[in-house]
C-alpha cells in the first residue's frame, strides 16, 4: 500500500507543477494536486519508515491518515467531473486545465481510496484468518 501512496504522490505533485506551467502561472490553485501529493509523500515516507523499523502501528496509522487526505482530495476534485461530461455534450469548458487536472487528481484519489479499502478488507481477513 504504501508504493501506491508514494506513486499517486509523485504523480500528484507533477501533475500540479505541470498545471501550473501549463496555465502560465496565472493561478497559485492550479498547485492544488501538488499539495496534496506532498502530504501524501510525507506519509508515505513515515508509512515506509515504519515498516523497515517494524512498528506496525505507526505504519497503520499513518496509511489511515493517507487514506483521509486521498478522500478530501478525491471530494475536492469531484466539481471537475460534471463541467468534464458536460463538455462531451458540446458544453465549453470556462478552464479547461483545471477541469483536466481536476479530473485526473479524481481518477487518483478514486484509485488510491479503492486500493486502501481493498488492503484494510485483505488485512482484516488476515488477521480473522490467523
Amino acid at each position: 500500500m504504501t508504493k501506491s501512496i508514494l506513486s499517486v504522490s509523485i504523480v500528484l505533485v507533477a501533475l500540479g507543477i505541470v498545471s501550473f506551467v501549463i496555465s502560465d502561472f496565472a493561478s497559485v490553485t492550479a498547485l492544488i494536486p501538488s499539495f496534496f501529493g506532498i502530504v501524501l509523500l510525507i506519509l508515505a515516507l513515515v508509512a515506509m519508515s515504519a515498516e523497515k523499523k517494524d512498528q506496525t502501528g505507526v505504519k497503520k496509522h499513518t496509511i489511515h491518515a493517507a487514506l483521509g487526505v486521498t478522500l478530501l482530495g478525491l471530494l475536492g476534485s469531484f466539481r471537475g467531473i460534471p463541467a468534464f461530461i458536460g463538455s462531451f455534450g458540446g458544453e465549453e469548458l470556462a478552464r479547461p486545465m483545471a477541469t483536466y487536472a481536476q479530473v485526473v487528481m479524481f481518477v487518483l484519489c478514486a484509485y488510491l481510496l479503492f486500493a486502501g479499502v481493498q488492503s484494510f478488507i485483505k488485512a482484516r481477513k488476515k488477521r480473522a484468518a490467523a
